[in-house]
């Protein structure tokens, strides 16, 4: 899985920077993460982002994997440039660090526990995007993969919700029909992967990300 590769190399890069670029929270700071990004320069190799190849990533939009390609191609104009033994340059560093923010915003390390889950959860995303159905008081959704207790591969979707939505007059039934809306959807696009749904109001992920 040649998505797999990029991801972890990203991870890796990221990890160099600071623990925190490979956040818990429920949300990345783009201003932040720039700030982050020009305290070093361990980060800026080719390898960061070795593996990429866009064809790999059908399972982005449109307009996301534009924005990869594009991001992917500036980092790696500017990387090839510093030298092997030397430290990168200022405005090398000022030049490359955009473009490698925004691929961290992309691949949301915060939201995808890993690459299994950021490629599963992407699909369930645009599946879900092209309904109507989605409730907004439904803010954010996070997932992992991994094996079940009897050894099925298994994707744990969270959805951040309103805290209001436990006020309403049928808050059960209110959360069941999302609860069959993402479970039929993810069914639909990766059968092979049972999905366990969980719910968490925004003052709970707050709690978790302290």
């Amino acid at each position: 899985m040649p998505v797999r590769e990029f991801w972890y190399h990203v991870r890796s890069a990221a990890r160099l920077i600071a623990p925190k670029v490979v956040a818990t929270s429920a949300t990345l700071n783009a201003g932040s993460l720039e700030s982050d990004l020009e305290k070093a320069d361990l980060w800026l190799t080719p390898g960061a982002v070795e593996g990429f190849a866009l064809d790999d990533f059908s399972f982005l939009s449109e307009e996301e994997r534009r924005i990869l390609g594009d991001c992917v191609a500036r980092f790696l104009e500017v990387a090839r440039q510093v030298p092997n033994r030397g430290a990168a340059s200022e405005t090398q560093v000022k030049q490359a660090r955009s473009s490698f923010a925004k691929i961290l915003e992309l691949v949301r390390f915060d939201k995808y526990d890993d690459v299994d889950a950021f490629v599963l959860g992407k699909r369930l995303e645009q599946a879900l995007e092209q309904t109507d159905e989605m409730p907004t008081w439904v803010r954010a959704m996070r997932f992992e993969s991994g094996l079940d207790s009897i050894g099925e591969r298994a994707l744990w979707i969270y959805l951040m919700v309103d805290d209001e939505i436990l006020d309403v007059e049928h808050p059960f039934d209110a959360v069941r029909e999302v609860y069959d809306l993402v479970g039929k959807y993810q069914r639909r696009v990766s059968p092979d992967w049972y999905p366990f749904i969980h719910f968490r109001t925004v003052s709970e992920q707050r709690a978790l990300a302290k």
